[in-house]
């Protein structure tokens, strides 16, 4: 065969693959044995007519479009592997110029390309997280609300109450919307049967039905409609739209207000979006809840923190204190981490190509759908309750897939870069910790025969990999890698020494 490549943007290579003639006819001739097997030509047994006779009863072209997509795919594998190519996935053949002689293109895709950069530079400020004492009362004051009884109250509504309230909202339709919607009822008018002779009773039925209800006035579309609803006066509620909370405190029951709020570009529900939403709020009843003293005897009745249990407030306080020091870290950390991945993605050069992100779609795609299935619903299913298509979900997935990529890429070659690797007994100890937090012993042994397999263990050797390689980058990023200081420092004397050089003359 005679290949012509053509390199192409984010590491693939393009073929130009023309066949010779002895590849062609050695095609003709895989093709001939099947198809002769297929038809029966009058003077011959099937499967005994000799190739010149069938192909003249058949067509060439037929014989040779017979399994064309398995000669270009062996083509495609042989170019490969005459260029000396990595291909990261299966070669795409994009295009058939030609059907005599056979030639055609295709794309290869490489493997990624990662350039490091000068890591070593990397610098976040890091700031220790803090617990603050009001983070230890809202979760004092939420385990006292917990199960706490509601009564009615006598006073004007504040936040924290919860009310009993009629609820109208409508938002105005633009004109165009509303001259569509005329012209839809219009052309449904018209299409109605004629009118027929009433009845007596049919007409007193249809009198008795124009009582019923308001009729909604033009121009304006009705979004919420409530009666006696409970509804919660708490700080940051957007239902049934941002605002409302804010404007009912201050009511009393038994008190009609109307308000109009600006709904936000950005708000969850299209339809309010930029527009002003107008309200008739009526709050039938208030009640706050009757919280406990917070004293030793609350205390020592509180549960959901495993087997602890606390004799003095000033003891819950330490455990909620400790709970909240953990996961502050914890979320502190992680954001950290976010911040220096990007610095390193700033400082790096990596290119792949398209398909690495496709096939990173698939798996996001398919680890979406086993998660739906353990809830008892599949991905298809909720994709087509939400009215999206394929490609709009694809898509929508897509920034995650590609930061995945990155991230990926960087962490897996600065590990191989510095040599970083898990040895047998830190993989051993990651898994007695996974099985070990397992809550019986039958799920235990479940665990621990997952973690049999090859497969399983490799998965784990790439987190711990994984996790050591990204505690490099923090002691980077924070200064604390051996050297990163004194360097830092040298640096910093440097520019000094050149800053005073420079004064002199």
């Amino acid at each position: 065969m005679k290949i012509t490549t053509e390199d192409m943007p984010d590491r693939q290579i393009g073929l130009l693959i023309e066949l010779e003639e002895a590849e062609i006819e050695d095609h003709k001739q895989r093709a001939y044995r099947r198809l002769v097997q297929q038809y029966v030509i009058p003077g011959f047994r099937k499967g005994k007519t000799p190739r010149a006779i069938l192909e003249r009863h058949i067509g060439t072209e037929t014989l040779m479009q017979d399994d064309i997509e398995g000669l270009l795919e062996r083509s495609v594998v042989d170019a490969v592997q005459q260029q000396e190519l990595e291909p990261i996935a299966q070669p795409q053949v994009t295009d058939i110029e030609s059907l005599n002689p056979i030639t055609f293109r295709a794309t290869v895709s490489l493997r990624p390309e990662v350039e490091l950069g000068d890591y070593e530079s990397i610098r976040v400020d890091w700031e220790e997280p803090e617990v603050t004492d009001e983070q230890i009362e809202d979760v004092l004051n939420n385990l006292r609300r917990q199960g706490s009884p509601w009564e009615p109250v006598e006073r004007p509504v504040q936040l924290g109450d919860l009310l009993t309230v009629d609820m109208h909202g409508y938002v105005d339709e633009d004109p165009e919307d509303a001259a569509e919607s005329e012209d839809g009822a219009e052309a449904e008018s018209d299409e109605q049967p004629a009118p027929t002779e009433e009845t007596d009773s049919e007409t007193e039925s249809n009198e008795s039905d124009d009582s019923v209800g308001e009729p909604e006035a033009p121009g304006r579309r009705t979004f919420v409609e409530e009666t006696g609803i409970s509804y919660m006066v708490q700080e940051g509620v957007t239902y049934p739209a941002p605002g409302v909370p804010e404007q009912l405190v201050g009511m009393n029951a038994e008190e009609t207000k109307e308000f109009t709020i600006s709904v936000p570009d950005d708000f969850t529900i299209r339809d309010l979006n930029g527009k002003d939403a107008h309200f008739t709020v009526t709050v039938r009843e208030v009640k706050e809840q009757d919280l406990p003293e917070l004293d030793d005897e609350w205390a020592q009745g509180i549960e959901g923190f495993g087997d602890d249990e606390f004799e003095t407030v000033e003891a819950l306080r330490e455990r909620i204190l400790s709970d909240l020091t953990e996961r502050t870290e914890a979320q502190a950390r992680a954001e950290y981490e976010e911040n220096v991945l990007d610095r390193f993605a700033e400082v790096a050069t990596v290119t792949y190509p398209p398909i690495v992100v496709e096939l990173e779609i698939d798996r996001i795609l398919q680890e979406q759908d086993e998660q739906m299935r353990g809830m008892g619903m599949s991905l298809a299913a909720y994709v087509q309750t939400t009215g999206q298509d394929v490609e709009q979900l694809r898509d929508s997935v897509r920034p995650q897939a590609e930061q995945r990529i990155l991230r990926g890429l960087l962490i897996t070659n600065l590990a191989e870069s510095q040599d970083i690797e898990a040895s047998d007994e830190e993989i051993d100890d990651d898994i007695a910790q996974v099985v070990g937090a397992q809550q019986d012993e039958a799920t235990q042994e479940q665990a621990r025969q997952v973690f049999e397999s090859e497969a399983a263990r490799e998965s784990v050797e790439r987190r711990i990999v994984a996790r050591k390689t990204m505690d490099m980058l923090v002691e980077i990023a924070r200064g604390e890698r051996d050297g990163s200081e004194d360097a830092a420092e040298t640096e910093t004397e440097a520019d000094a020494d050149e800053d005073t050089d420079n004064g002199d003359e």
